[in-house]
């Protein structure tokens, strides 16, 4: 995902069981033999992955971390190459964006169509 534009190459689906997550998955690629698979107008297609990934999708700044489910942990590394030491989650243009949309809700316009919305979630 591009952080500073928001624009994604892929998405993530949290599944309460593994099972579930395959049951999915089976389903969208029988529907995909068929009819294909499309977000829109985009091809898509389904694949289970697991925390980890997701984790690692969601923070790419997070060098050093190894990632146990959610549950991150900093491995110190001997290293002293550029780019191998942990310095946080986030870069800085993307903390300028979080503190912009928490002083203005209004900037991100989904939370307002989603259906249980009534202003601001």
């Amino acid at each position: 995902m591009d952080r500073s534009t928001g624009k994604s190459g892929a998405a993530f689906i949290v599944m309460s069981t593994l099972q579930e997550a395959w049951g999915v998955v089976d389903s969208l690629q029988r529907r995909a033999a068929t009819k294909g698979l499309k977000l829109g107008v985009r091809d898509i297609s389904a694949q289970v992955s697991t925390m980890e990934q997701l984790m690692t999708a969601l923070f790419p700044y997070a060098v050093g971390v190894e990632w146990a489910g959610s549950t991150p942990r900093v491995v110190d590394s001997d290293d002293e190459a550029p780019g191998t030491k942990f310095r946080g989650f986030c870069g800085s243009e993307e903390l300028a964006m979080m503190a912009k949309n928490a002083e203005i809700p209004s900037r991100v316009g989904y939370p307002t169509r989603l259906p249980h919305c009534t202003g601001y979630c």
